[in-house]
């Protein structure tokens, strides 16, 4: 998830023409591949066995866009489809790649979800409000029974003499995005959302969504929470812990850098496909990434098999039954960014943990 700041919002054909591929590239550091290493570490790929898969669930996500004549969508036959937030153009297109990449990850949990990416605008520094507001509201009247955001508002301060010092409230202009989503979530609809990446993102504080952070699970099953991920306790919702619980997310430290952790299908020639710094090749369609806007779609994915399954849950007993079933994470810190400065030690960095969907349904 980038953002960027004061209130600005921030950040996914026909068939690629050139050396796109079907499969991850291989890269040199630990990675993880979808839909396996994801489905399997989240506690989904149990849940796909016995035919719970998201059926008959519609998803609403907020992002960039998404291309889904990528390869990766073609051969595994995803649901999907796109509208239009006030302001985008080219449903076919996602200049950025960065929603076709978390789509992704929302489909390795819920695989058979049916995913209306709602594309938002003007990526750039012209970015205001209205751009989130409007997407929301078309998420609204589609009256999905899952929302993910993945994109936000940073609410530190900007050009104090304390540039990481939260705002005290929310921005006037924010009010009607914080409206929407309370409407939503009135209506029964559970919205998740990201927790940052050392951001105080917006609406990812919101007591009212399910707000998603970062762990990170090493090849030997050990887990951290990431400190590239946001944790803090919100200025503006005073008593709010952030996160809730988290999905997975990399680190940002010698070994990797910036949440450089899962493969991720995007367009090639995508601003997320031209960072070159993350060992995939250019151009072949794939981009080494995650950060919490991977964390809150995967949750949404959770969220979907849980509403295949018991479809009048509220979405206070989603999040009730999600953070309830976490797996427990004791090791790591958040990004101290997030927190004035100084980092949130696990547990509470991870929220209640890992989110481990097979346990949640078990629950059911």
């Amino acid at each position: 998830m980038t953002i960027r700041r004061p209130n600005a919002l921030i950040a996914l054909n026909s068939r690629f023409d050139g050396p796109v591929v079907g499969f991850p590239q291989r890269v040199s550091s630990f990675a993880l591949r979808l839909p396996g290493d994801v489905a399997m570490l989240l506690g989904a790929a149990r849940a796909h066995r016995l035919g719970i898969t998201g059926q008959g669930i519609r998803v609403a996500m907020i992002d960039t866009g998404l291309d889904a004549s990528h390869p990766h969508y073609v051969e595994y036959g995803y649901r999907v489809s796109v509208e239009l937030a006030p302001g985008a153009a080219d449903p076919e297109k996602d200049e950025v790649g960065h929603g076709t990449a978390e789509a992704a990850c929302l489909l390795a949990v819920a695989p058979d979800a049916e995913v209306t990416m709602i594309k938002v605008a003007g990526i750039n520094e012209s970015m205001v409000g209205a751009t989130l507001l409007g997407a929301l509201e078309r998420a609204r009247d589609l009256q999905p029974h899952v929302v993910s955001i993945s994109v936000a508002h940073d609410l530190r301060s900007e050009g104090s003499d304390r540039p990481l010092d939260h705002q005290l409230s929310l921005p006037s202009n924010l009010e009607p995005e914080a409206a929407v989503i309370r409407e939503m979530v009135a209506a029964g609809i559970p919205v998740v959302a990201s927790a940052g990446n050392g951001q105080a993102a917006f609406p990812g504080m919101m007591p009212e969504v399910i707000s998603a952070g970062g762990v990170f699970v090493s090849f030997n099953g050990s887990m951290m929470a990431s400190d590239y991920a946001s944790a803090y306790e919100s200025r503006v919702f005073p008593g709010r812990h952030v996160p809730d619980l988290s999905g997975l997310c990399g680190p940002d430290n010698a070994l990797i850098e910036r949440g450089r952790y899962i493969l991720l299908p995007c367009p090639p020639g995508s601003k997320l496909d031209a960072n070159g710094a993350d060992g995939t090749a250019q151009g072949e369609g794939w981009a080494l990434a995650s950060g919490t806007s991977a964390a809150a779609p995967q949750i949404a994915g959770a969220v979907a098999l849980l509403l295949a399954r018991k479809p009048d849950l509220t979405p206070a007993a989603v999040r009730d039954l999600l953070m309830s079933t976490a797996r427990p994470v004791t090791a790591g810190r958040g990004n101290p960014a997030s927190n004035e400065g100084t980092p949130l030690e696990a547990p509470a960095a991870a929220g209640a943990g890992l989110l481990n969907v097979w346990a949640a349904l078990q629950q059911l």
